[in-house]
């Protein structure tokens, strides 16, 4: 009778165990970049509520090495970025590549068409700023090609990049999709010779991974872009 009486009491044990899960709110800050179609994050949301019911999540945009500073700072618990991370603090999950390439503006499609890449470093050239990813992918695919463009100006958002291209400021590296949108409304053009890819990756500090908001989220990201570890 005392095993009998054991089991059931490690069984009442699990079922309080998971009551409390069910009732307590979990806490987590999500940190974006700036444009969310790529995340799916509705999907990621939906997912992660069918995983855990009381989530008090906080979803923060910035920069991704912002991003990385901030989930390594424990202000934010995860994020997404773009781009190379190594931490010996974080967990790298990479879900989807993302391709980019240079744009300039509409109106200079057929000079932008016909250059090669000596002709590409003597248009003024848009950077973006050191924690932005866009600034190493840009440096690693100018070095590879042995070319060095001169900023004239710099800029974070993605919207302001095609904003300044619709004046006619210079050329820029721009995501492919937010590309071919804007080209097909006639505001930027993409330089047709070249594109590089980078990678769309989730990240997490490690000392979180106790967080059942967190594990539940890493998990949700998990289904949703199908990744096997």
């Amino acid at each position: 009778m005392r095993d009998e009486a054991s089991i059931a009491l490690a069984a009442v044990n699990r079922v309080v165990q998971k009551a409390r899960l069910l009732n307590e709110v979990g806490a987590c800050v999500l940190g974006t970049i700036s444009v969310l179609v790529i995340l799916n994050l509705p999907g990621v949301l939906a997912e992660l509520r069918q995983r855990h019911h009381n989530v008090n999540l906080t979803i923060r945009q910035n920069i991704s090495g912002h991003i990385i500073d901030a989930v390594i700072n424990g202000e934010m618990d995860a994020g997404f970025v773009i781009g190379d991370v190594s931490n010996k603090q974080l967990e790298v999950m990479p879900i989807a590549p993302v391709v980019l390439c240079i744009v300039g503006p509409w109106a200079w499609r057929n000079n932008i068409q016909s250059a090669d890449w000596s002709d590409i470093t003597k248009f003024p050239w848009i950077s973006t700023r050191d924690k932005c990813s866009f600034s190493a992918i840009a440096q690693q695919f100018f070095a590879r090609n042995n070319v060095t463009p001169v900023p004239s100006m710099m800029a974070d958002q993605e919207r302001t990049l095609t904003e300044l291209l619709c004046l006619e400021m210079g050329l820029t590296l721009m995501r492919e999709d937010l590309a071919l949108s804007a080209q097909d409304s006639q505001q930027v053009y993409i330089w047709p010779k070249e594109k590089t890819v980078s990678q769309l990756c989730f990240i997490w500090a490690k000392n979180r991974e106790v967080s059942p908001v967190v594990m539940a989220l890493i998990e949700s990201v998990k289904t949703l872009w199908d990744v096997h570890n």
